[in-house]
């Protein structure tokens, strides 16, 4: 089974956040990442970041 995936690279003091955030799909995914970016760096939600998450999203390999 494939899905996808990002890194996040962000935090709100300038350094990088190197947290993985896998789903099974591209809007689960952008669920994720968003909230991660709020809870975990306090970043809001903005059109701007979502966008910026979409143009990273990563297709995952199928393993087996």
């Amino acid at each position: 089974m494939s899905g996808y995936y990002l890194v996040c690279k962000k935090r709100s003091d300038g350094s990088k956040c190197e947290e993985t955030i896998s789903a099974g799909s591209k809007e689960d995914l952008l669920t994720a990442a968003l909230q991660h970016a709020s809870t975990a760096h306090g970043i809001p939600e903005t059109r701007g970041l979502k966008d910026e998450y979409r143009s990273r999203i990563k297709k995952s390999k199928a393993s087996v």
